[in-house]
């Protein structure tokens, strides 16, 4: 690797992951940094990355804090070692450097026993330049990550390396993807200017090149400059992004040095770049390419069930895309900087993202860290994230402690100028219902809130209410030109004007449809998630439209409705023969089942519900039929009504204009024969963005279904089996969920007892194996089902 350095060398970044194998032990043990195994006197396990040792844990009934934790006892201090082998000396003109996505917490990293580096917050990025330790041969990097703090998130929090870690090696002196600038022009007939700037310095005997390169693969604009001076290329009717059309190019970005008449590459890194256009307007609200759009947004955590917060981008994929299915096209990432294949799968799918930085910020467990970091961590979210298409607005906090007092307005002033020096893009904070004066006193009351409201306003760009939609009117009355964002509504219920606790059944979603100037709303939440629990054994959160299963829960059906154009209409029922899953009751939804199946109940009046999009329903039963009353008879767009229970179908079917568009039907199914196991095509690649090579080492999941039907492929949604599986060929089992968040055991088993008649279970591929994976299902009774993949197709 040694080169001749008096002159310059051709050089490419490179990022290679370093996500398997590694080695893992919660035995503190300071011998565990150093390189030589004569040391290590614990045993070690090998996993890959990412790693969540807490999510494997069985649940804890005594656990301090279980309710926030979901029971799952993080607790600890736990050591990680990777072997890097260089086959020569580092070169004198590289530098190595080390990207972590995110550890929880309180992170240590060593390179062959030397400490050189100590990162608090979990959820943000942080990179650490190793050159100067490496060695030829075998080089032992060890992270030393101490959880054994009780104070962690409101909601589960983990423990470990649970993103991705690369080793990045770039040229000395050459391109700084953080430092990059990007900025788009629009001209007139829809033409672009990009521009380009950096604040790095370059020799004088070199240039630098902006290539923009479309999804042929071919070259539609370029130009050159003076390296570190800014570059501005004409791109003529670039294809726009937007969620609904999601077009990319790459930006191809090359350090040239001046050789005579011609120019040798330095250095060279790539982005993905979306050229949109987003707007924010007093009047007509948020603008996308001058197209007035609403926000039809979910807020997520990062947890996936059984896998904890260790998720892949495959795994994290089917989630997104069954959101998108349903018509949401926005996401707010709550309440922490993402994992940065959130961005990048949000880029591609096409979702517009509020991306936040922090929960509470010296109230929470951030607290500890919130004086000495908030600077360096919410710099690190803005340089990573800011040349994402999707993001279209930042979050610098969630329901802050002190709301509308002047400590609370100094510290969101710092926040929001450090954002606004480094990116264009709008501001806001998400504000819960509850403000404080400058005493600290809490105020009620209109006369009193407003003034604080007006203080916060001054210092955003855009108004973030959290479960505040029946003061947005006030809102706008006193400040004619603000724009106001639902960043966190109920999902079914409303609040009213006495209280932001109520039982109002139309949905916060009318409230954004009904004001130009109410630019979108975020329901709570998009996904079942663990923590915040309301008390044991229930390990987490279970108000959402998803289950941490994947699958889609009736009230879904209803966003679908609301956000999609695409006839649509899907009958449910009130079922209170269902389990109290634990819900806090106004984050809650009435017991909807999707079923026409009632043992031992005949002809008893059920309660339903018709979720549609069309003009005119007709329900039929067995041989009856009805006309409905049309869905605008009702305020929230719901029919409603009773029907009384007699075995065989119930059909709803939606018409416009007469025609008959769409339907739905409920069926009495037959006693379970079979399992049926199946893998939506849903899958992406974890190769990185923005740089030119990654290997293939790298870690994928996959999430697969399995139910019990009846001889008629009905699914037995009373059926309650427990399910086994084995997984043979280049794969390994994660772990099994069945989306019930008060089932106790481990989600590390091979057995899950069927929720509803369905389940999950998540198996992680191994990085470089070949040969066909067999996963096979199987239940006492039933014919067992299974299914054959090959790894190479994903």
């Amino acid at each position: 690797m040694h080169d001749d350095h008096n002159q310059p060398q051709s050089r490419r970044q490179n990022l290679q992951a370093l996500n398997w194998p590694w080695y893992f032990t919660l035995e503190d043990q300071e011998a565990n940094a150093l390189p030589g195994p004569e040391n290590l006197k614990v045993s070690w396990q090998t996993v890959s990355l990412p790693h969540d040792w807490a999510a494997q844990q069985l649940p804890n009934a005594e656990l301090p804090h279980g309710c926030e934790q979901g029971f799952l006892d993080g607790r600890g201090v736990g050591w990680y070692r990777y072997h890097l082998c260089l086959p020569q000396p580092p070169a004198a003109d590289l530098t190595y450097w080390l990207l972590f996505d995110g550890v929880y917490e309180n992170s240590q990293v060593y390179i062959n026993g030397k400490l050189q580096a100590c990162h608090h917050y979990g959820y943000s990025p942080f990179q650490v330049q190793i050159g100067d330790c490496l060695q030829p041969g075998d080089n032992v990097i060890a992270v030393r990550v101490d959880r054994s703090s009780a104070l962690a998130d409101r909601w589960y929090s983990g423990a470990g390396i649970w993103r991705p870690v690369s080793l990045l090696i770039r040229p000395a002196g050459g391109l700084e993807r953080e430092a990059l600038d990007l900025h788009c022009n629009w001209q007139p007939r829809s033409d672009a200017s990009l521009r380009l700037s950096t604040g790095q310095r370059f020799s004088p005997d070199c240039l630098w090149q902006l290539e923009v390169v479309d999804q042929s693969e071919q070259c539609v604009a370029s130009g050159r400059a003076q390296a570190g001076q800014p570059i501005s290329v004409p791109v003529a009717c670039p294809r726009r992004w937007t969620a609904t059309e999601p077009n990319l190019y790459t930006l191809r970005i090359t350090l040239l040095h001046k050789d005579g008449d011609s120019a040798r590459p330095l250095d060279q890194l790539t982005l993905r770049y979306g050229f949109t256009d987003f707007r924010f307007d007093s009047q007509q609200g948020f603008l996308v390419n001058g197209r007035p759009e609403k926000l039809k947004g979910v807020c997520l955590h990062q947890d996936m069930g059984c896998t904890g917060n260790a998720v892949t981008p495959s795994l994290l994929r089917q989630r997104l895309v069954l959101l998108k299915s349903l018509g949401c096209n926005a996401i707010r990432t709550s309440h922490q900087i993402p994992a940065a294949s959130l961005l990048t799968l949000c880029d591609e799918l096409g979702f517009y993202v509020l991306e936040e930085a922090f929960d509470k910020w010296a109230s929470g467990s951030y607290g500890r860290f919130f004086e000495q970091d908030w600077d360096a961590d919410l710099t690190a979210m803005l340089l990573r994230d800011r040349h994402h298409a999707c993001v279209a607005l930042w979050s610098v906090g969630n329901e802050v402690e002190l709301q509308g007092s002047a400590v609370m307005l100094e510290r969101l002033r710092r926040l929001s100028d450090r954002v606004r020096q480094l990116d264009h893009r709008p501001v806001t904070v998400a504000l819960s219902p509850h403000y404080w004066n400058d005493q600290e006193e809490e105020v009620h009351g209109p006369e009193a809130i407003l003034p604080l409201v007006a203080r916060i306003a001054d210092l955003v760009d855009v108004l973030g209410c959290n479960y505040q939609e029946p003061w947005y009117e006030a809102y706008r009355a006193q400040r004619p030109k603000q724009l106001i964002l639902g960043t966190e509504t109920y999902i079914y219920f409303r609040g009213s004007q006495q209280h932001f606790f109520s039982f109002d059944t139309r949905n916060p979603w009318l409230d954004v449809t009904a004001h130009s100037y109410v630019i979108g709303g975020f329901m709570w939440t998009g996904s079942d998630y663990l923590g915040e629990s309301m008390g044991y054994p229930s390990k987490g959160w279970c108000g959402a439209i998803t289950t941490t299963t994947n699958q889609l829960k009736p009230l879904a059906h209803l966003y679908r409705c609301y956000w999609q154009e695409q006839p649509h209409i899907h009958l449910t029922l009130a079922d209170y023969t269902l389990p109290d899953e634990g819900t806090r009751e106004h984050w809650g939804m009435p017991p909807f089942n999707d079923s026409w199946n009632f043992p031992g109940f005949n002809k008893i009046p059920l309660p339903y519900f018709i979720f549609t999009n069309c003009q005119q329903v007709r329900l039929r039963l067995n041989q009856y039929c009805w006309d409905l009353p049309t869905p605008g008879e009702f305020r929230d767009g719901v029919i409603k009504g009773f029907l009384p229970l007699e075995p065989g179908q119930v059909t709803v079917e939606g018409y416009n204009a007469g025609k008959l568009v769409c339907q739905h039907a409920l069926k009495t199914e037959g006693p379970a024969v079979r399992l049926r196991l199946s893998l939506p095509p849903l899958f992406v690649s974890d190769k990185a963005a923005g740089m030119i090579t990654a290997t293939t080492d790298t870690v994928r999941q996959l999430q697969l279904s399995v139910w019990a039907e009846d001889d008629q492929e009905n699914c037995c949604g009373r059926e309650q089996r427990e399910v086994s599986f084995t997984v043979t060929g280049p794969a390994c089992l994660e772990g099994t969920d069945n989306g019930d968040l008060q089932d106790i055991r481990s989600y590390n088993q091979p057995s899950v007892r069927l929720k509803q008649g369905r389940a999950a279970t998540v198996i992680r591929l191994l990085p470089g194996s070949r040969g066909l994976i067999l996963v096979k299902a199987t239940a006492l009774g039933l014919e067992p089902a299974v299914l054959r993949l090959d790894p190479e197709a994903f």
